[in-house]
């Protein structure tokens, strides 16, 4: 049953408060927007709010867990780290008005980093995910006989790409095409080259990069302040979630199919033996 006459906790307050702090900076502070969209690229399995509350407290996370967790391992948190501190529902309450709302508690975890455990970063196995990426594209790609890049055709959709290119430029042009094609599933009205569409895609393929250990080369994010002034929070909201669901959409593609082709390759190795 809901609780009624619920209120914040003073520690959800205070979270509450950085995450609307940070909102504020986006429009202000160029940078701002891409450190949200590398700890979102990072964890895509967190809120926005949270993604904001760990990009604050600690840039560098890569793997967290709470102290219990840690400890059932037999891992020890190092002496004098501070907890990262992030939101978790804890049952509802009714509203006034007689909805039901859910309601949250501050639970505390700490990065690998901040342990005695030995951390080796996962380096991506990058020829894996540019084939995952063309299994299972949101719509047909097409190669075509040129050099470098990627581009989203609206009229089909398609995606048009290059030859020629690095790995990482790769994957990064394609995320960039392919973006444009998640949004276009569930945004109404998606016009690729609208200054709000373009940046929610860029966004969405720089966070895609980030999760592959990917620094994209020339993403700039100097046009934010000018295509999101006069948002209000709720709106600059709105806007982050919109980029965390076709970022989200996009590596649960992705990983689908690079699940499928590791399971395919390891059939195919075992038939050669």
């Amino acid at each position: 049953m809901a609780e009624m006459n619920y209120q914040l906790d003073a520690r959800c307050q205070a979270l509450y408060e950085t995450t609307q702090q940070f909102l504020d900076r986006i429009p202000m502070e160029p940078e701002t927007l891409p450190s949200y969209l590398q700890m979102q690229g990072r964890f895509p399995q967190l809120s926005v709010n949270n993604a904001i509350l760990v990009a604050v407290q600690y840039p560098a996370a890569t793997r967290y867990r709470t102290l219990a967790d840690w400890q059932t391992d037999g891992v020890a948190v190092q002496s004098g780290q501070q907890p990262i501190s992030i939101l978790i529902p804890d049952g509802t309450y009714q509203r006034s008005n007689g909805s039901t709302a859910t309601k949250f508690a501050v639970q505390q975890v700490y990065d690998i980093t901040q342990t005695d455990a030995v951390s080796k970063p996962e380096q991506a196995d990058l020829r894996q995910t540019l084939h995952a990426m063309l299994m299972r594209p949101v719509c047909p790609v097409e190669v075509i006989q040129r050099s470098g890049g990627a581009v989203f055709v609206p009229d089909g959709p398609k995606v048009q790409i290059g030859r020629g290119m690095s790995m990482e430029a790769a994957i990064a042009t394609l995320s960039l095409a392919l973006a444009h094609g998640e949004l276009s599933k569930f945004q109404r009205d998606y016009v690729p080259t609208e200054s709000l569409h373009a940046l929610y895609a860029r966004s969405v393929s720089y966070g895609f990069c980030a999760h592959y250990g990917i620094q994209p080369e020339n993403y700039s994010f100097q046009d934010v302040g000018m295509i999101l002034r006069g948002c209000n929070n709720r709106e600059l909201k709105k806007h982050l979630e919109t980029i965390r669901t076709g970022l989200g959409t996009l590596l649960d593609r992705t990983e689908k199919a690079r699940i499928d082709l590791i399971a395919r390759t390891s059939r195919q190795e075992q038939e050669a033996r």
